[in-house]
């Protein structure tokens, strides 16, 4: 059987990441541009509409990336280098988008958001990473967490509005409601934890590597079919204010029976037969090798400034709805051309990305 090799890239995740990231584009272009919980783009001529209720339905991608990401940083290690890394890209993802939402009178307006959320979340991490036991306990009681629909407790607690959204969502304020802590550093906590006992444990990560079992595959079949029934809700996602208290307040069950199609996914990409099999298609080879896969966290950073300048024309999209097409695609490339400048003129080593 092939052996592990420690620079070894897995092309299933690179896929997994760049349909992640192609959901969340073009619906954070809508929720920009029109802030309506309705599409008010007419179908004529727009791709963007006629695939509406495929890039509503993958609005799970949030919880995809999210957890896709924690996955890999747990098996890769989350040392004094990495966590350095990250404190540095969430804080000038935090600072970047506070100022594209100030205004005039007010710079840098801070709202509760993913950045917010996957700072706090790594940095209990990486506290937490110093005793394993500690973090593999409180990732499990992550788990128990997202087995209950916790946020309706919210309506007994006499927190602050601010405070209550930050830790279970505040559905009392129109916009709000949008990655509260609990229940889900679940999906940061619990991924971590499994990879790092992954990698920790060499029998599990050589089983992990060359064996997928009928019986393992017969059961996450068979999780995903049970589940199926719950599958597609998250199409009915509005693109407006009421965004955040719909999608994180999915019942449980919702929930899973996306997630688990998630986790088999990511579990897919890890095996070498079929990693050896992706990375014959030269297709895949070009996806892999764009920095929206290699240095997700400038990249994701960068479209929020393009969508800032694409909103100056926004009023032209709802009377030439082709023009949103015309737009996302631009953005795509503009931001992959901008972080290869970037990196080509600055030289920004610790933004290196190792090979995976």
């Amino acid at each position: 059987m092939k052996s592990y090799k420690s620079n070894e890239h897995f092309y299933g995740i690179d896929i997994l990441r760049i349909i992640f990231l192609w959901t969340i584009v073009n619906f954070h272009t809508y929720e920009t541009f029109f802030y309506q919980n309705n599409n008010i783009l007419p179908s004529d001529n727009s791709i963007f509409s006629n695939l509406e209720g495929i890039i509503r339905t993958l609005t799970f991608s949030g919880f995809g990336l999210v957890t896709l990401s924690s996955f890999l940083l747990g098996w890769i290690g989350m040392n004094g280098k990495n966590f350095k890394k990250l404190f540095f890209i969430f804080s000038i993802g935090l600072l970047t988008l506070a100022w594209l939402q100030g205004t005039e009178n007010q710079l840098f307006y801070f709202e509760w958001d993913i950045y917010n959320f996957l700072f706090i979340s790594f940095l209990l991490i990486s506290i937490l990473n110093l005793r394993p036991n500690i973090l593999y306990f409180i990732s499990f009681i992550s788990f128990i967490l997202l087995l209950f629909p916790i946020w309706n407790i919210d309506y007994y607690l006499n927190f602050s509005s601010s405070l209550k959204n930050i830790l279970l969502g505040n559905c009392s304020i129109p916009g709000q409601g949008a990655w509260p802590l609990i229940p889900w550093m679940g999906i940061v906590f619990i991924p971590f934890s499994i990879a790092q006992i992954i990698q920790k444990t060499p029998k599990y990560k050589k089983i992990f590597h060359d064996v997928l079992t009928k019986k393992e595959v017969v059961a996450w079949l068979s999780i995903i079919i049970l589940l199926s029934p719950w599958l597609g809700e998250y199409a009915l996602t509005p693109g407006g204010p009421d965004f955040g208290c719909y999608v994180y307040r999915r019942p449980p069950i919702v929930f899973f029976s996306h997630w688990a199609i998630v986790l088999f996914l990511i579990r897919l990409s890890f095996v070498f037969k079929i990693n050896n099999y992706l990375k014959e298609f030269k297709l895949i080879i070009y996806i892999s090798s764009l920095h929206w896969n290699r240095h997700l966290g400038l990249t994701y950073g960068l479209h929020f400034v393009f969508l800032n300048l694409g909103y100056l024309w926004k009023d032209m999209y709802l009377t030439t709805p082709f023009l949103i097409d015309f737009f996302i695609v631009c953005m795509l490339i503009s931001v992959e051309l901008s972080s290869r400048l970037i990196f080509y003129f600055l030289k920004p080593d610790f933004l290196q990305k190792k090979a995976f």
